[in-house]
């Protein structure tokens, strides 16, 4: 007889992404193996991963743009190829 079927709920898991939860962390949550959210929930993981990449993104520029040195030079060196001679 097989397992039943866990019922992953997407947008708890979108949301755990979103917030940086390993795939372990979120399959622990669940109720499942991380091989099982890698397979059936790959697309929320990549929406949360996104979500957190450009909250961070947007976070970094307000603190470049508000005059935050370090977050200016960094900033340059990874958006627009700038380097230390």
């Amino acid at each position: 007889m097989p397992r039943p079927k866990v019922n992953i709920d997407e947008a708890q898991v979108e949301e755990m992404a979103a917030i940086g939860c390993t795939v372990a962390e979120i399959a622990g949550i669940v109720g499942c193996s991380p091989r099982t959210v890698e397979r059936r929930a790959a697309a929320p993981v990549a929406r949360g991963r996104a979500r957190l990449n450009i909250s961070l993104r947007r976070r970094q520029v307000e603190m470049a743009m508000a005059g935050n040195a370090s977050m200016l030079i960094w900033l340059g060196k990874q958006l627009l190829g700038q380097r230390d001679k």
